[in-house]
């Protein structure tokens, strides 16, 4: 008989070996290739891209681009590490869980054939790990049956013949529990009657499919259209989308947000199980009313978290930056939202010198890229240093120490020294100058913040009439 379960085990050691080996030449393959200009990195989409989201997402359970996406890699050891942890994944995924229990067949030897792959060698690779497919919508790794089962719809492949699992959510008043999860507007639109649309997002260890502790939930818009705001640029009276459960500050907000995206902090759903809500409340105008928001569930031990009190966070090295309902199209109706209060923050690359810079979008509709409301005394003949307490006091951007970095006077004037509060229509540091220029800063950690109080109509910007109080549109560059 000792022969016989000394045999299992060299079985087993074979099987393992052989699917290592699988799993190593096939490891390219299972590497997509970042791009640095895709959606799913902060960027705003082109049109294109919209229609057909091919890009990779960066928050693949498997790749982590190493100067973007905030992992640190140490060179060809941590990158061979890396690697090996991936095969780990795929080797023990394709045993059940009655095959080695909690590592050990029973045997008097006490195997445990997790000890062959070294460090890593606990996750799977399926099920319930993010997967990516062909046509870029993200997903689960699982069995064609547990999809099935999760009324998902298969597309494309993970490891050992399991399937990439995209999942949606259509209907109001559900709740979702997986990650990537798609909650889209319902399919027969919303009816004249409807006041409201709820989703429930819970986040507990305890189930099957949240195998690590959650911390942080991005959201991403991509497609958000719902009513403009009144004449006083609040959504509150009239549609609206909120969130409840998080603990960070997040605004509400409506019109046009497509390519947006935001942060939703909730402690460790090891120790604090949340349920997150996601609700639209319609006005009684009607309105289009559309969206698709991918949820994506961020485990408190990720390198790639947003600071804290972070409601928007962009890990590449440059992209676009703009308030929420900003859209490159003509028209005079004010499109910045009112009582907006939060955090813009840019992860520091490794090679960057020190100094984050930010430009403002080009535009073809006419609209100013950054129009907020301008101060008593930045009105037409009235030009004072922004500098002073009194400037910048109802709708303002937060850069700061920004300064005009092709500015050549090494000990400038007053008029030209840094500061943080930009408002009015141009990005300058100087407010004599007509002209909106590159406004760079070197305070780190990279942040800015973005205020607006609660009525647009005040204090409007003047140069073009009707058509001020229009939010930002930025590109920035490390």
């Amino acid at each position: 008989m000792i022969y016989g379960r000394i045999l299992k085990v060299c079985l087993v050691m074979v099987i393992l070996i052989q699917a290592g080996r699988s799993c190593n030449d096939n490891s390219h393959q299972d590497q997509p290739t970042f791009r640095e200009d895709s959606f799913v990195n902060n960027i705003d989409p082109s049109p294109h891209q919209l229609a057909d989201p091919a890009a990779v997402n960066p928050w693949l359970s498997y790749h982590y681009d190493g100067q973007t996406q905030g992992r640190t890699l140490g060179g060809k050891r941590d990158s061979e590490e890396n690697q090996q942890d991936i095969e780990n994944r795929a080797v023990f995924s394709v045993f059940p869980p009655r095959l080695f229990g909690n590592g050990n067949i029973g045997n008097p030897f006490n195997f445990n054939p997790r000890s062959l792959f070294g460090r890593g060698a606990t996750s799977a690779v399926f099920p319930y790990d993010s997967c990516s497919s062909p046509n870029g919508v993200m997903g689960i790794c699982a069995t064609a049956g547990i999809c099935n089962q999760l009324s998902g719809t298969a597309s494309g492949s993970c490891a050992f013949g399991s399937v990439c699992c995209i999942n949606v959510a259509t209907n109001c008043g559900g709740t979702v529990s997986l990650n990537n999860t798609y909650w889209q507007s319902p399919t027969n639109g919303i009816s004249s009657s409807t006041t409201s649309c709820a989703l429930t997002i819970k986040l507990d260890t305890k189930l099957a499919e949240q195998k690590r502790p959650i911390c942080q939930v991005r959201l991403n818009f991509m497609q958000f259209t719902i009513s403009q705001p009144d004449a006083q640029s609040l959504c509150t009276n009239g549609d609206y989308f909120d969130v409840g459960g998080q603990t960070n500050k997040v605004p509400t907000i409506c019109g046009d947000n497509e390519g947006q995206h935001m942060y939703l902090n909730v402690p460790s759903s090891a120790t604090n199980p949340t349920d997150l809500e996601l609700a639209f409340t319609f006005g009684p105008t009607a309105a289009t009313r559309v969206w698709n928001i991918l949820i994506s569930m961020l485990p408190c031990d990720a390198t790639y978290l947003a600071p804290v009190d972070c409601l928007q966070y962009f890990p590449a090295r440059s992209g676009r930056v703009r308030s929420f309902n900003w859209r490159d199209v003509a028209g005079a109706a004010t499109r910045q939202l009112a009582n907006q209060d939060y955090s813009i923050c840019f992860r520091r690359a490794s090679s960057n010198t020190g100094r984050l810079c930010f430009t403002t979008c080009a535009v073809t509709s006419g609209q100013r890229p950054f129009s907020l409301s301008v101060a008593r005394d930045r009105l037409p003949n009235t030009f004072v240093s922004q500098g002073i307490s009194t400037d910048c006091n109802n709708d303002f951007l937060v850069i700061p120490g920004g300064f005009d970095p092709t500015n050549p006077n090494p000990n400038p004037p007053v008029n030209d020294m840094a500061f943080d509060r930009f408002c009015g229509e141009r990005l300058n540091p100087q407010p004599l100058v007509e002209a909106s220029v590159t406004v760079c800063t070197s305070v780190t950690p990279f942040r800015i913040s973005y205020r607006t109080n609660g009525d647009e109509t005040t204090t409007p910007t003047t140069d073009i009439a009707g058509n001020g109080n229009r939010g930002f549109c930025l590109n920035f560059q490390q």
